[in-house]
Formats: structure tokens, C-alpha cells, sequence
């Protein structure tokens, strides 16, 4: 509904035409009225109305007089009609002048009335639809000034328009904020409803929506009370959160502060904050320290030897690193690598989402446990002289040194070498020569496979060591064993 007052010195002509007119029907609100020209003026000040009637002729300040008076100290646009009279035409010549919108003649007719009230609605329409582009149009400039502005474009005249945007010389300040996108909706759309502070979102993301605030510094302070207070009695917090920077009215900062938050961003890996106040000499440094990583036995060596151990040392793990406050970038890669490896063994379709909180990272990890234990151990082979010597004899081709057989069965290499050792009475290396010289004389008697293809069968990659180790053990070459037999 458009505001509206009337003004005429004459009640029987402010009864008339307040009631003559479906003013509501047109989209319009009868406000106020005034019955002199000064009492119109104080009306006009304190309602703010769109629409004002004026009569010209009023005893004390007449109506072109007020409609000029008002012009001058005010620029808010309001669309004056001027009532008159049919002698009375070169005040509205006059009037035309003072950029009034139109004119009605008395006696008042009530058609005339609809056609200037319709007129005024059209005007209405292209002055607010030309002020909307026009607002988007700043907004938008304001934003990309904002955007160049935090990705260290510190060209002068960047920072001067930077400044005039939000008015930072004549006594505005601002506040720079991260908030979770959740959030944000509700947050800016009841602050902008209070009025006493502008805010634009500068960038967004899945993760989090960066926001500026300003207007006058005790504004943003009552502000920001505000919305700690509203934030922190809210019952159901979830994964919402307000990040404010100090308040300040340098525009050169807001790379700095962009960049403090974004670290502060990075620390809710390790502590979480509904709300939280930022100022400039809150940095964060975080450890990169990969040691308690590479020297882990599950998570470094890619060791699972029993569900208990593992476990504890992921425990023990995640002491160790939240203690230290590793980078959270690096320890989300290490993360990684360690669900790569188990993923090699194990189903792990349920664990696809990467930690976003430290407690998710033990969580994950723990659930890796699990699928290995759930998937792959069952289907594993149990450590056994039976079982080595099976898999020796399936894999002559392939490598057979004793880390690769300790990771079949998965047992520490020393433990397997020695635990065969004690069940056969030989040395696992010396076994495997000794299994890969019998099936290389079984492929010389029974076969035409040429020495070269023989050696590459059971083992070896060169074929003159292969003739060494053959004539060494054996006492002829392989040539003379296959035909003497």
C-alpha cells in the first residue's frame, strides 16, 4: 500500500475525497491529513508517507510553497497533486516546475481521482523496479570489490571504491564473518528487517558462506550481541556456527581477516564453536609433524596384526595427534592413504564420507578396523608350515622373499622366518631354492620348454644365474641333466 496524505484547509473537502475513492481497491492508505500548510509539512516529516494531496491555496505556507520548502531539505522521493481551482492555473504552471506529479480541479472528480491514482501506481512501479536494478547493480559491485579485496588486490583505487561502497569516511565500520550456510538465511534476513546495519554475502560454498556487516560502530556492536545471543540460546545448535572478525573501518584488513578465519575455519577439525569473536592476534599454527604418522604401527606400517592392538594404538594415535594439533589437511591425507590400503583387502563402501572432526577421524578409522577384521580376516589363510608351503608352490613365479609371505599372512617377517624355521628345520629362503630346483628338473625331463622359459617358471628373472645356482646345486648344467636323464 502506497502512504498517503491530504492537506486542504477545508474538512468538507478532506472528508470528500477520503471517502469518494476505493483507496485501498487503487493500492493506496490514507495516513494522515492536515488542515494548514505548516501542520502538513510537520505530518509530511514525521509519517514519510509516498503520495501527498496538497490544496495551493492555504492560509500561512500554501501548497507550493510547502511542496518547495520540503524539496529543499529532503531527497527522499514522495509524489505530490496538487488541488486547485480553474482560475488558478499559473500555479500550476508553477507546480509542473517543482516536479509535481499531476493536478485535480475543484469541484473534485472522482474520475479524475482513479485516472491520477493509477498514474501514480505505473510511476510507482518504474521508480521501484529502476531503484531495485539499480540497488542489484551496487550490490554487485560490491561484492566483486569485496571478492578482489580479499584476494589481495590492493590496487588504490580498488581500496578507495571499496571505502565509498560502504561509506567508511564518513563514519561507517565493519565486521567480516564466516557462518555456516544453515544459518546465514535466517540470520541476514532478520537483521536486514531491523535496518540498523547492511549486510552482503561476499562468497559461499557447501561448507560455509563468508558475509560483511556495516554501518555505524555501535550498530554493529549491539549487532553482534545480538546475534551471539540469539545463536547461543538457540536448543539444537547442529553444525551451525558465527565467525566475526573485530570491527574496524580499514578496508586494507579484509585479506588478513579473511585469511584468520579461514585458519580458524580449519581448527573446528580439532574444537567447535557455535559463536566466536576473532581478533587480529588470534593466529593458529599448525603442527607438520609427520613422525607419530610414519612411526605408527596401523596407520604408518599398514600393520593390522590383532583387532586389541589396533585399537589401542589408534587410541593412542589420536592422543598423540590432537595433543600436537597436527595440520588437519595432513592427517585427512594420511587418513587416506590408510583407507586406501585397508579398501585393498576389505569391503569399505560403508565408510565413504572423509572425516570433517577429529572425532571422525578416530570414528573412521576404527570402522576400517572393523571391515578388516569383518571382511578380510575370515577369508585369510592361518599361519601354518601346510599353508607356507601350499602358497610357495602356487607362487614359485612370483616373489617369494619373506616380507611378501608376512603380508599374506599378516605377521611380522621376523616371526614367519622363524616360526618356519623351528616347524621345518631350514631357512624359508633356503626352502624356496630348494622347491624351485625340483620343479625345474621336473620341467626339463617332462617338457621342451627352453631354459631361458624354465628359469622364468620357477622364479628367476636371469637365466646365467639360474644355470649357476642349478649347476652349483645339482652338479651338472641343466642342458647335460636333461639329457642324461
Amino acid at each position: 500500500m502506497l502512504r498517503t496524505v491530504i492537506i486542504d484547509d477545508e474538512p468538507l473537502v478532506i472528508e470528500g475525497l477520503s471517502t469518494m475513492v476505493d483507496w485501498q481497491g487503487h493500492g493506496f492508505r490514507i495516513c494522515g491529513v492536515a488542515e494548514d500548510g505548516e501542520k502538513g509539512l510537520e505530518t509530511i516529516e514525521k509519517l514519510k508517507p509516498d503520495v501527498v494531496f496538497t490544496d495551493v491555496r492555504m492560509p500561512g505556507l500554501d501548497g507550493l510553497s510547502l511542496v518547495k520548502k520540503y524539496l529543499e531539505n529532503h531527497s527522499e522521493p514522495v509524489f505530490f497533486v496538487i488541488i486547485t481551482g480553474y482560475s488558478e492555473f499559473d500555479y500550476i504552471k508553477k507546480a509542473m516546475d517543482f516536479n509535481v506529479v499531476d493536478y485535480v480541479l475543484k469541484p473534485i472528480d472522482a474520475d479524475d481521482v482513479h485516472r491520477i491514482l493509477n498514474r501514480i501506481q505505473e510511476e510507482y512501479r518504474k521508480r521501484t523496479d529502476l531503484e531495485k536494478k539499480l540497488n542489484q547493480d551496487i550490490r554487485n559491485v560490491t561484492r566483486m570489490t569485496l571478492n578482489r579485496l580479499i584476494d589481495e588486490d590492493q590496487k588504490p583505487s580498488l581500496i578507495g571504491r571499496g571505502k565509498m561502497l560502504l561509506d567508511l569516511e564518513n563514519g561507517n565500520y565493519y565486521t567480516y564473518c564466516f557462518s555456516s550456510p544453515k544459518l546465514i538465511d535466517r540470520l541476514m534476513e532478520a537483521w536486514q528487517d531491523e535496518g540498523s546495519v547492511e549486510s552482503i554475502l561476499v562468497k559461499e560454498n557447501e561448507r560455509r558462506h563468508s558475509f560483511l556487516i556495516w554501518g555505524k560502530k555501535k550498530q554493529i556492536l549491539k549487532w553482534m550481541e545480538e546475534a551471539k545471543e540469539r545463536i547461543l540460546s538457540r536448543e539444537n545448535q547442529d553444525n551451525d556456527f558465527l565467525y566475526l572478525t573485530e570491527v574496524t573501518n580499514d578496508i586494507r584488513q579484509i585479506y588478513q581477516k579473511h585469511q584468520l578465519l579461514k585458519t580458524h575455519m580449519k581448527n573446528r577439525f580439532y574444537h567447535t564453536y557455535a559463536y566466536l569473536e576473532i581478533d587480529s592476534d588470534s593466529s593458529i599454527e599448525f603442527s607438520r609433524e609427520l613422525t607419530l604418522f610414519d612411526l605408527h604401527p596401523i596407520i604408518g606400517k599398514h600393520r593390522i596384526p590383532d583387532k586389541e592392538r589396533a585399537i589401542f594404538e589408534l587410541n593412542k594415535l589420536y592422543h598423540e595427534v590432537y595433543s600436537a594439533e597436527i595440520d588437519p589437511d595432513l592427517v585427512i591425507m594420511r587418513y587416506g592413504l590408510f583407507r586406501e590400503r585397508v579398501g585393498q583387502l576389505a569391503n569399505v563402501d560403508m565408510v565413504t564420507a572423509y572425516p570433517k572432526r577429529f572425532s571422525d577421524f578416530r570414528e573412521a578409522c576404527l570402522k576400517l578396523v572393523d571391515a578388516y577384521f569383518r571382511d578380510y580376516v575370515p577369508n585369510q589363510p592361518s599361519l601354518s608350515r601346510e599353508n607356507i608351503e601350499v602358497y610357495v608352490n602356487q607362487h614359485l613365479s612370483e616373489d617369494l622373499r619373506l616380507k611378501a609371505l608376512a603380508g599374506v599372512f599378516n605377521y611380522n617377517p621376523v616371526y614367519v622366518g622363524q616360526y618356519f624355521q623351528k616347524e621345518t628345520g631350514k631357512k624359508f629362503r633356503d626352502y624356496v631354492l630348494e622347491v624351485r630346483m625340483e620343479k625345474a628338473k621336473q620341467l626339463l625331463l617332462h617338457t621342451n620348454q627352453g631354459i631361458k622359459s624354465i628359469a622364468k617358471d620357477v622364479g628367476f628373472r636371469d637365466r646365467d644365474y639360474f644355470v649357476k645356482k642349478f649347476k652349483e646345486i645339482n652338479g651338472c648344467l641343466p642342458g647335460e641333466y636333461r639329457h642324461e636323464k
